[in-house]
């Protein structure tokens, strides 16, 4: 029994030891996004005839991701109205200063009162030397009275 045990032991120690382990490495980033380019009504049929918006436009993106400085964005957003504001998700492509892209999608809540939110986002793709990486964080957003919005954000990442 005590050979089965420290058996089971040694090869579990061993798989442990043998997974590589990518060491997850913090981002921070801001980004200002003027109103957007293109906006489109849907209507909601649940909404009682008030329609999703589904927006594209871009944004000028500063700091640091992976080691590298950003340079803008390319995003692409869908709102539903909601009681106190609106229940945002998308996707964007950012463009490091290098020309690599990462991409993202993110979902927040829209607070009508406060005008901010929240944004979850995850990465999810990159190319380049990028290729691999994931990893998500969260923002801190305000939306402005013209439709665009500023937030800086932080989060972890990990590249392969």
């Amino acid at each position: 029994m005590k050979y089965a045990i420290l058996c089971c032991s040694a090869v579990f120690a061993f798989v442990v030891v043998s997974v590589p382990v990518h060491a997850q490495s913090k981002d921070e980033w801001a980004y200002s996004c003027p109103p957007a380019d293109l906006v489109q009504g849907v209507p909601a049929a649940d909404q009682g005839g008030v329609p999703m918006e589904v927006a594209l436009g871009a944004c000028a993106v500063t700091g640091d991701l992976a080691g590298a400085n950003t340079k803008d964005a390319v995003i692409a957003v869908t709102a539903e109205p909601i009681v106190s504001g609106a229940k945002v998700w998308g996707v964007a492509m950012v463009t490091l200063i290098d020309g690599v892209n990462v991409g993202f999608i993110f979902q927040t809540a829209q607070n009508n009162i406060t005008h901010t939110g929240q944004p979850a986002y995850q990465i999810t793709w990159g190319t380049g030397r990028m290729s691999g990486i994931k990893g998500s964080g969260v923002c801190a957003v305000i939306y402005l009275p013209n439709g665009g919005s500023n937030g800086s954000c932080t989060g972890l990442y990990t590249i392969p």
